[in-house]
């Protein structure tokens, strides 16, 4: 929820929004002036893809909102690598 609220406030503002979702839930959540790509963010090659389609269609971009996260017990310090990842 927090997520496709920050991308609908950024939509509703003017901004060309770009989402991405593992599920498919915000596809529909937008009006056909926003994109959408199907995008797991601990695959590098899902990354490259709408980074490879942002270069090409806008030329750059602005601003990032990464809201995708996991909740691991245990502090920062303790959590290892592939937890994380």
């Amino acid at each position: 929820g927090i997520g496709r609220a920050i991308a609908l406030r950024l939509f509703k503002e003017g901004a060309s929004v770009i989402v991405g979702d593992i599920i498919g839930a915000s596809r529909r959540s937008f009006g056909p002036h926003a994109e959408y790509f199907d995008i797991d963010v601990t695959r590098p090659a899902d990354w490259k893809k709408v980074i490879n389609h942002i270069d090409d269609a806008y030329g750059r971009f602005d601003v990032l909102v990464n809201n995708a996260g996991i909740s691991p017990a245990g502090s920062i310090l303790d959590t290892d690598y592939d937890t994380w990842m």
